[in-house]
């Protein structure tokens, strides 16, 4: 079994969900845009140059940094001294442009589709191999093989194909690591220090991922150069497995059981159940029901469900269907941003009595009496006199809360874990 949700591998919400990151973002939103059409302006130019510059590598090297300005992306490297001049580089894949930031630093290539014109291409760090819907597959890694032979450019893959926000590595590809006898991994981290905006997001175009990289105020990539992998007499398949577990080490991430076939066929279907439920609201626009068709969405509420037992189950669909994450959900009702009606839950701690122990939570607009059984009662003995005590008895009472729907999910699903009572 994956140890990691297909979900967890995106960014959801591209704009921060606090409070702190949202004013951030409001503040900075004026000055944005104003940078957005500044660069827009100068990237024309710079696609202009592109067309009328002749292609020689002293044009092709001023162009990429000019590319790297106008998108706003600065460079940090480390183990620079474990950098070796290898023919093949191999890295994860988390943003639109890290074929451009590898070939800055590299001079390497990435086979894909072209960009305008050859001069742009390679500015860009993509080279065109030749592949189409009428090239044979084959003739294509003929090409790419030819080109390492020939040390023409060094070739930079990213063997996962898919695009995620890094939290885990994909499987890799396997073709590419029948075309060389060695290879450099490179770790690729990335982060916006001044603005918590995502470079990605669940179903973005490309298009909108670059207006995002114009006007956020960078975008820092972080590049790590691991030691060189010799593939000796080692099969393609577990020399692809020893690159990807390298990688994974290097970012301190886990390695992921999916695919990129996995991840398509994943945003299929939730494409899908999006639409449906879309044309359901436009047919029933004054309906107040949750959309809980999506077996997805069902399977994550039963997980919540189970640590919450009061809440009720179309809150935590509602949820949900804004996160589309298990653990943001927990937080959000914990935290008091989901208001809801406590359910009657059966009490579990006494097998005589037959009359059901009502689970309460005590809020700022009412107030609840609960049995000492009830292992979710967690009012409050007396009201704090000052906000700094209220404060703290919230935080307490949280935990409690958390701490006691921990020890029920485990002692429903008989879990033997480490520091558990």
């Amino acid at each position: 079994m994956p140890s990691i949700e297909i979900s967890n591998l995106y960014f959801l919400n591209r704009y921060p969900q606090n409070s702190v990151g949202l004013f951030t973002f409001l503040l900075y939103l004026p000055l944005g845009i104003i940078l957005l059409l500044l660069r827009v302006i100068v990237g024309i130019q710079v696609l202009v140059f592109g067309y009328i510059l002749p292609d020689v590598p002293v044009v092709q090297k001023l162009l990429s940094k000019l590319l790297c300005a106008t998108l706003g992306i600065t460079i940090d490297v480390e183990n620079l001294d474990k950098q070796e001049n290898v023919q093949v580089y191999v890295s994860n894949y988390v943003t639109p442009f890290d074929q451009l930031v590898v070939h800055l630093q590299t001079g390497s290539v990435t086979p894909g589709k072209t960009f305008f014109n050859s001069l742009l291409s390679t500015a860009f760090g993509v080279r065109f191999f030749g592949l189409n819907s009428s090239t044979n597959f084959n003739n294509f890694k003929k090409s790419i093989a030819t080109t390492i032979t020939e040390r023409t450019v060094p070739i930079h893959f990213q063997p996962e194909s898919k695009q995620t926000n890094g939290r885990a590595i994909l499987k890799f590809k396997t073709w590419p690591f029948g075309l060389c006898s060695q290879v450099q991994p490179v770790c690729i981290e990335v982060n916006r220090p001044f603005l918590d905006i995502k470079v990605s997001a669940f179903d973005s175009a490309y298009w909108t991922d670059t207006m995002i990289y114009l006007f956020s105020p960078c975008t820092n990539y972080k590049l790590r150069f691991l030691p060189t992998v010799a593939k000796m007499n080692l099969p393609e398949s577990e020399f692809a497995e020893k690159v990807r577990q390298d990688i994974a080490n290097g970012l301190k991430v886990e390695l992921s059981e999916y695919s990129a076939s996995d991840l398509l066929e994943w945003e299929k279907r939730i494409r899908d159940v999006l639409r449906r439920e879309r044309e359901e609201m436009q047919q029933r626009p004054s309906t107040s029901n949750v959309p809980t068709s999506n077996v997805e969405v069902q399977r994550m509420a039963r997980q919540v469900k189970e640590v919450l037992p009061m809440v009720p189950f179309n809150t935590i669909c509602t949820d949900l269907m804004k996160t589309w994450n298990v653990d943001q959900t927990i937080t959000n009702i914990l935290e008091g941003h989901v208001s809801y009606t406590p359910e009657i839950v059966p009490s579990s701690t006494s097998s005589s009595s037959s009359q059901p122990s009502v689970v309460n939570v005590t809020t700022s607009s009412s107030k609840h009496k609960a049995t000492k059984q009830d292992p979710f009662c967690t009012a409050a003995s007396s009201f704090g006199k000052s906000a700094q005590e209220r404060m703290l008895s919230f935080q307490d009472r949280k935990q409690q809360l958390i701490e006691s729907a921990r020890q029920r999910y485990i002692e429903k699903h008989g879990l033997n874990i480490v520091g558990s009572s």
